[in-house]
């Protein structure tokens, strides 16, 4: 993510060769295999890792089973939604996982890239670091010790979190599956898509009105 959004000294030098639309174009298609790329690699080493414990079968096993009703999955910090259990089968369950997460990194990425062109290195890492933390802060826990909301109340503050929140969307088990009024998947994917649309549209017209200065071999 450090290698975003690719504003560099010589930047216009390449334009000179060809138009900002063209340009920025390539630097969205770059963006879109890198994080594919980067989000694989993710996946792959978390299966590599657990590879020697893990059950290969595409069918929840008993321990997954177990730390899901039992809810001692929670207590040793390895959740299991007996939601998601209930509704998937787990090699679909890791692609949509890696989908939604996926959809999750583009928009983080492609926020970076606009926030870049106009205010910015600084601005495109800030940009990244405020969506990151309005994700993790955006969860039902932190909201109903702040308005110390009752239990009975609790289910609104769960749907109001998995529309509003982007960590959320790309959490598989905060999706309705017929049960309840979260988002579904293609609702989630639809968001993301619409989210990646606009801000690479909003960064074709920031790159039209980039100005690079020349101060030198520091300047833009």
């Amino acid at each position: 993510f450090a290698d975003m959004p690719f504003v560099t000294n010589a930047t216009p030098f390449f334009l000179m060769r060809t138009t900002r639309k063209k340009w920025l174009l390539g630097q969205g298609v770059y963006i879109v295999f890198a994080t594919f790329v980067y989000m694989a690699f993710v996946m792959l080493s978390t299966s590599l890792i657990s590879m020697r414990k893990a059950f290969a079968g595409n069918m929840w096993s008993s321990t997954a089973v177990a730390l899901g009703y039992s809810k001692a999955g929670e207590v040793l910090a390895v959740p299991s939604s007996v939601k998601a259990m209930t509704m998937s089968t787990p090699y679909r369950c890791a692609a949509e996982v890696f989908l939604l997460m996926l959809c999750y990194a583009l928009i983080m990425v492609f926020m970076m890239l606009l926030f870049n062109l106009k205010f910015g290195q600084i601005g495109g890492v800030m940009a990244a670091f405020g969506f990151s933390v309005y994700g993790f802060l955006l969860n039902p826990q932190t909201i109903r010790a702040v308005l110390k909301t009752p239990e009975y109340e609790a289910y609104k503050i769960n749907v109001f979190v998995g529309w509003a929140s982007p960590l959320n969307h790309a959490t598989f088990y905060m999706h309705n599956f017929g049960l309840d009024l979260l988002p579904r998947l293609w609702q989630s994917y639809l968001i993301c898509i619409v989210l990646i649309c606009i801000l690479f549209a909003a960064s074709l017209r920031a790159a039209g009105n980039y100005n690079f200065k020349f101060t030198g071999t520091g300047g833009r």
